[in-house]
């Protein structure tokens, strides 16, 4: 990961920072100016050691955090209640971007990743090695159950939740999302989500 998506162009990519994706447990709590204060793209490609996660976001992110959650049960197991695991990352100088895997991860794993600012965007990438989620390649059905924090601070101290695929509190695999494995995506296609319930 270098923080340069030019290798990104043929992905299909979700939007997230939409109004409708400002909410957190209490409901729908948008405190951005506007959207543009802080709106992004994501996309997930599947590695030979790891999945691949790119952000390109607008807007001042100096003070932001994200968690992405990740669900790796048999797409049957999805959406009911079980063992989970998460990555937590920050902005560093230098182009760093600090990761931090949750307590049910194996100890000593060392994610790495980086950003890069150009143009008014960020541009964020990153690998999470599947033993993070202790697999030894992506889920064998194809889904991975996905859930995506982030967590902005305005100028003005106000904080905004922005969730993709949530209806309440990310810590919950009920609402996750799914990212499905394609082999060979298409950029045409609009971004689309399978909703676990």
């Amino acid at each position: 990961p270098d923080g340069d998506l030019g290798e990104w162009t043929r992905q299909v990519w979700s939007p997230l920072g939409e109004p409708c994706q400002a909410r957190f447990a209490t409901g729908p709590a948008d405190r951005r100016p506007s959207p543009e204060a802080c709106r992004m793209r994501w996309s997930v490609r599947a590695g030979a050691d790891g999945m691949h996660l790119a952000l390109d976001v607008q807007g001042e992110i100096a003070k932001d955090r994200f968690t992405v959650f990740l669900d790796p049960r048999p797409a049957v197991e999805l959406g009911t209640v079980g063992r989970y695991y998460w990555l937590s990352g920050v902005l560093k100088p230098d182009g760093v971007l600090a990761l931090s895997p949750g307590e049910t991860s194996p100890r000593g794993l060392k994610p790495v990743g980086r950003w890069a600012a150009a143009d008014g965007r960020t541009r964020l990438e990153c690998t999470v090695p599947y033993a993070l989620f202790e697999q030894q390649g992506w889920p064998a059905s194809g889904d991975l159950g996905l859930s995506l924090w982030w967590v902005h601070q305005g100028g003005d101290g106000q904080t905004t939740h922005l969730l993709w695929s949530e209806d309440g509190h990310p810590w919950n695999p009920r609402w996750y999302g799914v990212v499905r494995l394609q082999e060979t995506p298409d950029p045409a296609a609009l971004p689309w989500m399978v909703r676990v319930r």
